[in-house]
C-alpha cells in the first residue's frame, strides 16, 4: 500500500471541476483508481491534504496529484481515450558520460520541460513523487534517484563524472554551507542517509555543467544554486542515475510526463556513453505498446458478454487506447505510463472497473466439489483396522 499527499485544491486544478467536500463522495470517486482519501492537516506546510492510501502498489502512475488527475479525467468522463505524450524537439543538452562510472553508477537519463507552471502545491508533489520513486521504485535510491533543476541557470553540454571525495566542494540543497563531498556524508541529512550508496568506492559521482558548475552529488543531494526549483521556475531539467537502465528511463519518464501536465513541453536530450551496446541515447522515452485481447477472454475472466463498441468505450473510460481487429478480438494501446501492465488479464482488470464491479452479477464456481474419503484411504484404514484387531485378540489370548 502506498501513501500519496494531496491538496484538494491542486487536484480540482488539474482536473478542471470541483470535487465533493464530503469524503464518502470523494471516496465514491477515489474507489475507481483503487484509493481511499482521509483529510488530514500537513504542519510541516500548513495545509490541509487528501491523504490517499493507494492498495494498486505497482501504479506508480499514480504516486502524484497529476497521475491521480489523469486517470480520474477518464473515469469521469472528462477526457478519454490514451493521453499521449510527445516530444517537442530537441533541448540541445548533451551529457558526456565518464567511463570509470560504468562500475559504480553507470546509467544516466535526461528531459527538459519548459514552460511548465509550477505553484506551491504543484512543487510540494513532484516533491512527493520524486521521494516516492526514489524509495520504493528506485530501492532507496540504489537503483535509481531523481534530480530537478532550474534550466536556465545551466549552461549545457553536461559532464556525468567521477571525482575524489576531497576534490569537490558545493552548496548542498537547503543549507548554505560549502562542503566537500567527504563533509556532505557526515553533516548533511541526505549524506548520513544515503552516504552508504556511494562510499565504498574510491571515486564518486558528479554532475557538472560545461562551467564546472556542480548540480548533484548523485544520488545523494542537489546544488542549492542550480538544484532548486520555485515557483518562479518555469523550464525545469529533469536528471535520473542509477544502475538499472529500464528503471532509470522509467522514473524519468514519470516526472518529466507529471511536468508535462503542468502544461509543459517536453524536449529531448541525448546521453553519450563509452560502453555498452548503444552508446547515444536519447531521453525520454515515451513509447507506447500494443496489446491484442480477444473478447470472449474477457467474457471468462469478468464472467460479462461484451460488443466490441461496449469494451471499445470501456478501455476509453480507462484512459486506453482500443482499435477493432474485428468483431471478438480489439487492439489496445498502453501508454507509456502504465508499467504495470504485463498481461491482457491487466487490461481486463481494468474494462471490469470501468464497467462498474459491482454491477458485475456473482456466481457460485460452475464446478464444486464435495469432500470424501478416498479409495486409498479407505484402504489403508481397513488394514489399520484390521491390525487393530488381531493385536486385540492376541492379546486377549495372553491373557487367559
Amino acid at each position: 500500500m502506498v501513501t500519496i499527499a494531496v491538496e484538494q485544491q491542486d487536484l480540482e486544478e488539474l482536473l478542471g471541476i470541483k470535487l465533493p467536500t464530503d469524503i464518502d463522495a470523494l471516496n465514491e470517486i477515489f474507489g475507481q483508481i483503487k484509493c481511499e482519501a482521509t483529510r488530514t492537516f500537513s504542519e510541516e506546510t500548513g495545509v490541509e491534504e487528501l491523504s490517499l492510501e493507494n492498495k494498486d502498489t505497482n501504479r506508480p502512475d499514480l504516486w502524484s496529484p497529476e497521475g491521480i488527475a489523469r486517470a480520474l479525467r477518464g473515469f469521469l468522463g472528462l477526457e478519454t481515450g490514451t493521453k499521449a505524450y510527445a516530444v517537442a524537439g530537441s533541448s540541445g543538452v548533451t551529457i558526456k558520460v565518464d567511463p570509470r562510472l560504468r562500475k559504480i553508477r553507470p546509467f544516466i537519463a535526461c528531459s527538459v520541460v519548459k514552460n511548465a507552471r509550477l505553484s506551491d502545491a504543484a512543487i510540494r508533489g513532484l516533491m512527493h513523487l520524486q521521494d516516492k520513486l526514489d524509495e520504493s521504485y528506485g530501492r532507496g535510491r540504489r537503483r535509481s534517484s531523481i534530480g530537478l533543476y532550474e534550466f536556465d541557470l545551466i549552461i549545457p553540454p553536461l559532464r556525468y563524472a567521477v571525482t575524489k571525495p576531497e576534490e569537490v566542494s558545493f552548496v548542498p540543497l537547503g543549507t548554505k554551507e560549502r562542503m566537500s563531498l567527504n563533509e556532505i556524508l557526515v553533516k548533511h541529512p541526505k549524506g548520513i542517509e544515503y552516504g552508504h550508496i556511494v562510499e565504498p568506492n574510491p571515486l564518486w559521482p558528479i554532475l557538472l555543467d560545461s562551467k564546472k558548475n556542480v548540480l548533484s552529488f548523485p544520488p545523494i543531494i542537489n546544488s542549492n544554486d542550480l538544484g532548486r526549483i520555485t515557483p518562479r521556475t518555469r523550464n525545469v531539467l529533469v536528471e535520473v542515475t542509477g544502475t538499472s537502465l529500464d528503471v532509470v528511463l522509467n522514473a524519468l519518464m514519470m516526472v518529466t510526463i507529471s511536468l508535462a501536465d503542468r502544461r509543459g513541453k517536453i524536449y529531448s536530450s541525448i546521453v553519450h556513453y563509452p560502453y555498452g551496446k548503444s552508446r547515444r541515447s536519447v531521453t525520454p522515452v515515451l513509447k507506447t505498446r500494443r496489446v491484442r485481447i480477444e473478447l470472449h477472454y474477457v467474457e471468462t475472466v469478468l464472467g460479462i458478454a461484451l460488443t466490441a463498441g461496449q469494451a471499445e468505450k470501456l478501455l476509453h473510460k480507462a484512459r486506453f487506447g482500443a482499435s477493432r481487429v474485428s468483431q471478438n478480438i480489439l487492439d489496445v494501446t498502453v501508454p507509456c505510463f502504465r508499467l504495470d501492465i504485463m498481461h491482457p488479464v491487466d487490461i481486463i482488470e481494468d474494462i471490469g472497473i470501468a464497467y462498474g464491479l459491482n454491477q458485475v452479477k456473482p456466481r457460485w464456481p460452475p464446478h464444486p466439489t464435495v469432500g470424501g474419503i478416498t479409495s486409498a484411504r479407505v484402504q489403508r484404514s481397513d488394514k489399520r483396522n484390521n491390525a487393530w484387531t488381531g493385536l486385540s485378540r492376541s492379546t486377549h489370548i495372553c491373557s487367559i
